[in-house]
């Protein structure tokens, strides 16, 4: 007994959108372990994902790229306010 064309096409993008959720998952799985590693690291988590069948969904392409530029802003953002000495606001402001 041969199974229906219309169940058996549903079968299949059901299996695919399966296989792009554990790739988003992974991706983001990737994206949070690398973050203590290198600073710029997580970056390389979206770039990843171009090469998966993810780089057809727009929405989860521009959340893995804002989660991996949050998680790298974190951890650069110490040398950046750095560079910008905080103590020199202080003085200007006078308050401490």
């Amino acid at each position: 007994m041969e199974e229906p064309q219309a169940e058996a096409s549903y079968r299949t993008a059901r299996s695919e959108a399966v296989r792009e959720n554990w790739w988003f998952i992974g991706c983001i799985a990737i994206a949070l372990a690398a973050t203590p590693l290198l600073p710029l690291l997580p970056l390389v988590s979206p770039l990843i994902a171009m090469t998966t069948p993810l780089r057809k969904d727009r929405g989860r392409m521009v959340t893995l790229w804002v989660l991996a530029a949050l998680l790298s802003l974190m951890v650069v953002a110490p040398w950046i306010i750095g560079i910008f000495d905080p103590v020199f606001v202080t003085e200007i402001t006078g308050r401490a």
